[in-house]
């Protein structure tokens, strides 16, 4: 499956050939297929409605899997409402979790220290604060915390 830029443009490409009449309803239809392809890639098969994660004052790890191991959660959406819930706690995204860019707003009274597989920190989200991060499959980018 080719990356979401290869398909914005090849789009883009298609949309410049549409005024051709000859294949117009074929054109159509490719274009059709290719838009609602990129709308899936764009959340990666995770649902928009926000995901509730009450850490229980533990550190733990995001994955894809539907068979969690203690101390992992399956990730099910790009909006993760999160509450350590007792002391400021490590959340971890596993090399196996969905590539997509990830909001997780603090919801609870403690930091949320977010870190890669390799469990270095990307960022650190203060109480009732938030964060942006994008994960490729392989490395997760903090891409904005909120500060104030």
């Amino acid at each position: 499956m080719a990356d979401f830029q290869t398909k914005a443009l090849a789009a883009l490409a298609l949309n410049d050939i549409m005024g051709s009449e000859v294949n117009r309803p074929l054109q159509w239809t490719k274009l059709r297929l290719l838009l609602a392809e990129m709308a899936e890639d764009v959340n990666f098969g995770l649902g928009t409605a926000p995901q509730t994660i009450d850490m229980a004052n533990a550190a733990l790890t995001l994955v894809s899997a539907a068979n969690v191991a203690a101390g992992e959660r399956r990730v099910t959406s790009t909006t993760l409402l999160v509450d350590a819930n007792g002391g400021s706690q490590n959340l971890t995204f596993a090399a196996t979790c969905p590539r997509g860019t990830y909001i997780i707003v603090n919801t609870g009274g403690e930091n949320i220290v977010v870190k890669n597989a390799a469990a270095s920190t990307i960022g650190t989200i203060a109480t009732a604060k938030s964060g942006m991060f994008a994960f490729d499959g392989t490395t997760l980018t903090s891409v904005g915390i909120a500060l104030a």
